[in-house]
């Protein structure tokens, strides 16, 4: 949830296979402006572990 007086929501996710299989679950912090902005931001995390991992192995 977006949030006007500054307090910090945490938004809870999971990441899933093409077949529903959990790949992980997780809970970011964050500060939103929007609730378009409180629903990216975890895609936006996801990305990121995702890219750390490929720099990490070059594989998923």
């Amino acid at each position: 949830m977006g949030s006007k007086n500054g307090k910090v929501w945490t938004k809870p996710g999971v990441l899933r296979d093409d077949s529903g299989h959990l790949i992980m679950a997780f809970s970011v912090a964050t500060q939103c402006r929007s609730n378009n902005q409180a629903e990216a931001m975890p895609a936006l995390y996801v990305i990121e572990c995702c890219n750390r991992a490929l720099d990490k192995t070059n594989t998923i």
